[in-house]
């Protein structure tokens, strides 16, 4: 039991969330009318209100708009403006919808005067300028009579600001895409009054642009007729600046002039670097060679040595040992020959220290040149330095006012050139845009659409409702069909007891089960009672307590009838165990103070004054008794097993009536007692949390529920979807079988 508990507790939410396409059918079908009135009510409704709207009409003037503006001379690049294909057509639709070409449409179709445009702004008609005191309070300025132009000013001022915010809000732009074609089209009461605004607007656009362009280019004349007099000046006092100059520096012309002081300047340049090199060169050598050494170390000299004559006379010394040399092998010292051969090598050693000692003195003299030559080559580069940048200065001079004369003389001709041009075409002007389609006045209003309206009004009225029926559906949560005990309570289901058409304030009648012209009912009861005794056949239970979430389910008119059908076969006690509302003893006629259960429980009156028969049906009953202050002591205490094993012993089956249990715990003691519980619950009422709480109370403390009984069906409604098919007989089959029904059900029994 408690596993079941458990798993009843865990698929809660699983439960719940299943969908079944025929249960919203079901819902929809039972609440049909009510959807279906609701929304005639409301198409009804809309079908009055869109009479009642006054029909609008929308007139369209087709408008080619040029993206680049024709002009047959290059003025253009002065008055016309340089933008992107994207940003011209956008600033031209600002244009458009500018207030100052909406106040001009206005003012020149003169709007305001006329009864279709009149109709849209109500507030401001040409009557409000005769009462200046209704129009002062209206303004609220506190001006006095006296002030009556005033006032009428103000008037059309607001009349036409407000005329402007109107024309906008009835005016629309279509671009074509991939086009230069806009379509214009303005919406007023009155056909012929649209076509006019929107063939207007498109005019008045055209002609402002021509006007626009006229008054640019006057401008734009004018300002070059006074642009070209100051260049002319320029001009004059630039050429007389370049011949003050050129008299001034007496040149005739300085072009090629900077041009050959720059190579003179690097001839001196050249010149200078090479004299440097020379007077290091003769430097170094003169330095070595004025420290008084002798001829043998200055021929040690490199310079020296390499010197030609140097090399020459060397050379003939060289012969002059060689001859020596061979001579000595030959000869003595004293021989003529060796004498007259160290002769001639002294005399050319002679010669050689004279040429070194001329070289020596050629060198200093040399040095000595090389300075003076750098020297002068030094005064002449500083003197060139300076002619050139005199030079250079006076031709710079001569290039900014040649410069100057060129520039002013380019642009006098330029301004001359456009002026002359501008003269001879400012009478042809071309217009950015021409109307393609004219508006013309519509045959059919275009807004409202009055289908539209009782449609849509009729669609959202009947979803409305539906959303409503659907809402007060999943918010009730009751129970409404076989599906719903077996699937979201996870319990048998045991019978359906029929919805029974009772008078307002009118109760079931006891004699109801009993009654020929209410065999549905009596055989709904029968039915539970064969479910109930097939569930558990091996051990059939003897003590059957009934109960329900809360009051009003039905738990006592089951009790009751179900008592009825048993006590058909069988010894049968009816106990109303709801010892704080009872209710059997008030639908079997006795008195408050008869003593019940509650008297025997408590031992203040014995087993045969609390039992009482009823004669119609042939069962006892042991009613509630005085209710007392203790209920759930008195269900719990000994005494109450006592009086129960006392009972189970001398009748065959009892009948306990309990109290709710959503509302005390008092069902949950006697089900401590019973052998089986019934719950029953109220169709299409009783929220499912309550039951499903109500059974898991029962099932935590290990009650045997046997199942669920569902009260007051309407069957005319779940007969079309067979809801309940196998759980009433609506075929007449019953009275026939039930003689059968009742032996297979108990075949020891009395019947």
């Amino acid at each position: 039991m408690d596993q079941q508990f458990k798993e009843m507790i865990d698929d809660r939410n699983q439960l719940d969330s299943g969908f079944d396409f025929m249960e919203y059918v079901r819902v929809i079908d039972k609440s049909k009318w009510k959807i279906l009135i609701f929304t005639l009510v409301v198409s009804l409704g809309s079908i009055y209100y869109s009479l009642s709207l006054t029909p609008h009409y929308t007139s369209t003037v087709s408008l080619v708009i040029d993206q680049e503006r024709t002009n047959t001379v290059s003025i253009r690049e002065i008055v016309d403006l340089n933008q992107t294909d994207r940003n011209y057509y956008l600033t031209e639709f600002q244009i458009l919808r500018s207030k100052q070409l909406i106040e001009k449409v206005i003012t020149e179709l003169d709007l305001l005067s006329k009864p279709g445009f009149d109709q849209l702004i109500p507030r401001y008609s040409s009557e409000m300028g005769a009462d200046v005191e209704s129009i002062n309070s209206y303004l609220n300025t506190g001006i006095s009579n006296s002030a009556d132009n005033l006032i009428e000013e103000q008037v059309i001022q607001f009349a036409m600001q407000e005329a402007i915010l109107i024309f906008l809000e009835k005016l629309t732009f279509q671009p074509i895409a991939r086009t230069q074609i806009i379509n214009i089209s303005f919406d007023s009461p009155d056909p012929r009054l649209s076509a006019e605004i929107a063939n207007g607007l498109a005019e008045i656009y055209i002609q402002s642009f021509l006007e626009s362009k006229l008054e640019t280019e006057a401008k734009a004349s004018a300002w070059m007729n006074e642009r070209l007099e100051n260049i002319k000046e320029k001009l004059t006092q630039a050429e007389t600046n370049l011949q003050n100059f050129l008299e001034r520096e007496g040149l005739v012309d300085v072009r090629g002039i900077s041009s050959l002081a720059q190579r003179e300047l690097d001839d001196l340049s050249n010149q200078l670097s090479e004299a440097r090199v020379r007077v290091s060169q003769s430097k170094n050598i003169f330095d070595l060679t004025s420290n008084g050494r002798t001829s043998e170390q200055l021929m040690s000299i490199p310079d020296v040595l390499n010197h030609p004559v140097v090399r020459q006379v060397k050379n003939a010394e060289i012969i002059a040992n060689q001859r020596i040399s061979e001579l000595s092998q030959r000869y003595g010292p004293r021989h003529r020959s060796m004498i007259a051969a160290q002769a001639e090598l002294n005399s050319v050693r002679e010669s050689l220290d004279q040429e070194v000692r001329k070289l020596v003195s050629g060198i200093a003299t040399e040095y000595r040149t090389a300075q003076a030559d750098l020297r002068s080559i030094e005064d002449k580069l500083e003197t060139a330095k300076r002619d050139f940048q005199r030079l250079s200065r006076i031709e710079r001079e001569y290039q900014r006012l040649q410069g100057e004369v060129q520039i002013n003389q380019e642009l006098y001709t330029t301004f001359f050139t456009r002026l002359k041009e501008t003269s001879q075409t400012s009478g042809f002007q071309t217009a950015n845009a021409r109307i393609l389609d004219r508006a013309v006045p519509p045959q059919w209003p275009s807004k409202p659409s009055k289908k539209k309206i009782v449609l849509f009004a009729t669609i959202v009225a009947g979803a409305f409702a539906t959303g409503l029926v659907f809402l007060f559906y999943f918010l009730g949560g009751g129970i409404r069909s076989i599906d719903d005990i077996e699937r979201r309570l996870r319990q048998r289901m045991l019978g359906i007891i029929p919805l029974q058409k009772l008078k307002k304030g009118e109760d079931l009648s006891n004699a109801h089960f009993f009654d020929d012209k209410h065999r549905g009912f009596a055989e709904a009861i029968r039915t539970i009672r064969t479910s109930l005794l097939m569930s558990q056949m091996e051990t059939p239970p003897k003590v059957i307590a009934v109960t329900s979430s809360i009051p009003g389910e039905g738990k006592s008119t089951l009790s009751t009838n179900l008592a009825y059908a048993l006590g058909q076969m069988e010894r049968v006690l009816l106990v109303d165990a709801d010892l704080r509302r009872p209710s059997l003893g008030k639908r079997f006629g006795y008195p408050p103070y008869q003593a019940g259960l509650s008297n025997l429980i408590a031992n203040t009156a014995n087993l045969s004054s609390c039992i009482q028969k009823d004669q119609k049906s042939g069962i006892d009953l042991l009613l509630a008794g005085s209710i007392p202050p203790n209920p759930q002591e008195l269900l719990s205490s000994d005494l109450m097993k006592t009086a129960m094993k006392l009972l189970t012993a001398k009748y065959d089956r009892i009948i306990i009536d309990t109290a709710p249990t959503q509302a005390v715990a008092d069902s949950l003691i006697v089900s401590k007692h019973a052998d089986a519980m019934i719950y029953v619950v109220k169709a299409d009422s009783t929220h499912i949390k309550n039951i499903k709480s109500g059974l898991g109370r029962l099932l935590q403390v290990g009650a045997n529920v046997s199942g669920v009984v569902l009260n007051k069906v309407d069957l005319e409604q779940s007969a079309k979807y067979g809801d309940y098919e196998g759980y009433y007989d609506q075929y007449g089959y019953n009275e026939d079988s039930e003689q059968v029904q009742e032996s297979l059900e108990n075949p020891d029994t009395k019947s």
